[in-house]
């Protein structure tokens, strides 16, 4: 039977949008959901709204669960295949960054369709699957991880810079010695 027990969290009903004052929905990772209470016969929801769900609302879920889904493929495997140790990686973190803008320009939208309801729906599952800030840790950290690529490469260059300028004075050094042996010896 029914126990008290099963009802929802305070944090769980936060988390269900209301479009409408009978129709609650609620969407993770794990699913999307949809619960619509009606007095009596309403033909709309009885008869339009269970296509409506297998159609638009179920397509709009999936397209967003796969942002968010490719959103974690790009960061796992910026995670695994991107170092800044590796001399590659510059080349490497510069093609995923193309990977990343064209994913983004093609697949983020900020709305999918001129019904309301879609474009609110649309809205209410971006938000719970948090893909806005999954983008914005993406992007942070690919700017991280350009900075320090910067930084190792400014390093190597200053090295580079540093031995050569070592070399010159060692050079220049031998060079005037040797000017003075030979001026030495012109005068002796």
């Amino acid at each position: 039977g029914y126990k008290n027990s099963y009802q929802c969290s305070r944090e769980s009903l936060q988390a269900v949008a209301r479009p409408f004052e009978n129709e609650l929905w609620y969407a993770a990772k794990e699913g999307c959901g949809c619960y619509v209470y009606c007095k009596g016969k309403q033909f709309a929801f009885h008869e339009y709204l269970p296509i409506r769900m297998r159609t638009d609302y179920f397509l709009i879920f999936i397209h967003l669960l796969q942002q968010s889904y490719t959103i974690m493929h790009m960061s796992s495997y910026i995670a695994d295949h991107i170092s800044a140790e590796e001399g590659n990686s510059a080349k490497r973190l510069e093609q995923m960054e193309e990977k990343i803008n064209r994913f983004l320009f093609k697949n983020v939208n900020a709305s999918v369709s001129h019904v309301g309801h879609h474009n609110y729906f649309y809205s209410y599952v971006e938000d719970a699957l948090k893909i806005k800030e999954d983008i914005v840790a993406l992007d942070e950290g690919v700017e991280v991880l350009e900075e320090i690529l910067r930084r190792r490469d400014s390093k190597k260059e200053q090295d580079k810079t540093d031995r050569m300028q070592s070399a010159f004075a060692i050079l220049t050094i031998v060079s005037i010695t040797s000017l003075f042996a030979d001026w030495i010896e012109m005068f002796d």
